[in-house]
């Protein structure tokens, strides 16, 4: 039996700081081992990453030795298989349809488009993050989500807190203070407006999930919403800055994607797989697995580094460049399987469909201020804190 490799000379701050060299040398040396410092079996090889989330009898998803049960105060659909897990998700279909997307989250992004656009116009520098990015996602989400009542600000804090509280390994009491009392202003929101939505629906998640005709737990809702709350800002937020940075560090790539919209949309593909914004996902094994080689017992909790996967050389040549010219091969940040990430289609058209073409169309001679002074950051979720650009 193949005993399973250690890594003790990582740490949690080095994962936030230098993510991509450490999974680089874990693909080529110990692509299944165990962290130490997260107490977790890390796999980094795409072909292991594609088994344990398409394996449902030798992987689920039910780990829930994590902190965000605490952070989340329940257990998500994300933490679900099989029937429990798909009638949650499909409770919050509804809301996020092709045809929803389509007739009516499309003209939401539109406007909020043209509103932030406006708002950054005014000014000859911006920080990118905090004036357009992070505002943006969080006033989309807010909608979709139907949070009437709580401003793009509030959703965009409330989400940092609940990402906060569930990557909080070390145990941290202050920040499970802090998600406790995001946690009560939620649920006070959520409630506020499910009385609203009985009397008058709309098209929002939520009011689908209060109309459901085989409705879930109140209990479910909230989780499932806070959930919600929690990657459905980062994601769009840090793939609209990752591909905005990588277009203007490649002009020759920018000026091709501002000519053709089809190259706008590779180059946020392309982005998200550059710098996957949901780096990692958990998992436990069923039963006796081998990967790469490495024998894991029954009961032993993993991490899927998609992050790691989408920069596995089998797959990509140069792998650590942008470059959305190379050969289309599938990512896996959105994730594969049961729980392919239901924000998927929402965030390809609200980032690579409208903001990011009005964004280059809007201020076409944008530059960045200083490309080597972007720091990236982040261990389960990843992005750059700030992009000061001139307009």
């Amino acid at each position: 039996m193949t005993q399973i490799p250690v890594i003790d000379d990582v740490s949690i701050a080095d994962l936030h700081h230098d993510a991509p060299r450490i999974y680089a040398r874990l693909r080529q040396e110990t692509p299944v081992a165990l962290m130490k410092s997260t107490g977790r079996v890390l796999l980094t090889r795409a072909e292991d990453v594609r088994r344990a989330k398409e394996d449902l009898e030798a992987f689920t998803s039910e780990d829930t030795g994590t902190p965000a049960e605490r952070a989340f105060q329940a257990t998500s659909m994300m933490r679900k298989d099989g029937s429990q897990h798909r009638s949650e998700r499909m409770a919050m279909a509804p809301g996020l349809s092709a045809s929803k997307i389509k007739n009516v989250w499309r003209a939401l992004s539109e406007r909020l488009t043209e509103h932030y656009l406006d708002e950054i116009a005014q000014h000859d520098r911006v920080d990118l993050f905090t004036a357009l990015a992070a505002p943006y996602a969080g006033a989309v989400l807010g909608d979709v989500l139907g949070l009437h009542g709580a401003s793009a600000d509030q959703i965009v804090d409330w989400s940092q807190i609940l990402i906060d509280g569930a990557g909080n390994v070390a145990g941290d009491e202050a920040v499970f203070a802090r998600s406790d009392q995001a946690n009560d202003e939620i649920n006070a929101l959520i409630d506020e407006n499910m009385a609203r939505f009985r009397d008058a629906p709309d098209d929002s998640v939520l009011s689908g999930m209060t109309h459901a005709k085989n409705p879930i737990p109140l209990d479910r809702i909230r989780c499932n919403i806070k959930v919600a709350i929690g990657g459905g800002v980062n994601e769009p937020r840090d793939a609209l800055l990752t591909v905005v940075y990588g277009l203007l560090t490649n002009p020759d790539q920018r000026d091709a994607a501002m000519a053709d919209p089809t190259l706008m949309a590779r180059a946020f593909e392309e982005g998200i797989r550059w710098v996957a914004p949901i780096q990692t996902s958990p998992r436990k094994t069923l039963k006796p697995v081998t990967m790469s080689g490495v024998d894991l017992p029954a009961g032993t909790s993993v991490s899927t580094i998609q992050a790691s996967a989408n920069h596995d050389e089998s797959l990509y040549e140069n792998p650590e460049k942008f470059d959305i010219f190379r050969k289309e091969e599938r990512h896996f940040s959105f994730g594969n399987g049961a729980h392919f990430c239901m924000g998927t289609h929402l965030s390809r058209m609200s980032v690579a469909q409208v903001m990011l073409p009005a964004l280059f169309q809007r201020f076409p001679n944008m530059k960045l201020v200083d490309a080597d002074a972007v720091k990236w950051y982040g261990f389960t979720f990843r992005g750059p804190l700030s992009l000061d650009v001139t307009l």
